[in-house]
């Protein structure tokens, strides 16, 4: 009976180390973190980003995931990861999903030419709001 309760254990505690490798949360509170933890993710992995004020973040999204298991980054709650300054986006890699973050009160320079950059394929971004985001000079050409 004692070495059932063991193997049964000790399964149970091998399946949960290897689903945790696959399906990795992981909360983040400054850029810093966000940024190490998208060099770390693995297929499967969620980034949350903690609620509050993001000033001039700039998020390069290039985690590897695949086609199966992507990888997603997210607001811990939808509508309170708040990016202003000149916070942005860019998508460096296939498969990869942004949920739940609200651009704000931003201005894109001449250099990044837009909030929100796709430069990969099969990459989604939903429930995201940018809003008052305009450029600094009324001259800045961003369309």
């Amino acid at each position: 009976m004692k070495f059932k309760h063991l193997s049964l254990s000790l399964a149970i505690s091998l399946f949960h180390s290897l689903f945790s490798l696959v399906k990795a949360e992981v909360l983040v509170s400054t850029v810093q973190e966000l940024n190490q933890a998208i060099i770390l993710a693995k297929p499967g992995s969620v980034i949350i980003m903690k609620d509050g004020i993001w000033h001039d973040a700039v998020i390069n999204f290039n985690s590897k995931a695949t086609k199966s298991l992507k990888i997603t980054l997210k607001a811990q709650t939808p509508g309170k990861v708040i990016l202003n300054g000149s916070s942005r986006l860019t998508f460096s890699a296939p498969f990869l999903i942004v949920d739940g973050l609200y651009f704000k009160s931003g201005a894109i320079d001449e250099s990044s030419n837009s909030v929100v950059n796709f430069a990969s394929e099969s990459c989604r971004l939903t429930n995201v709001a940018i809003i008052d985001y305009n450029p600094v000079s009324f001259d800045t050409k961003y369309y």
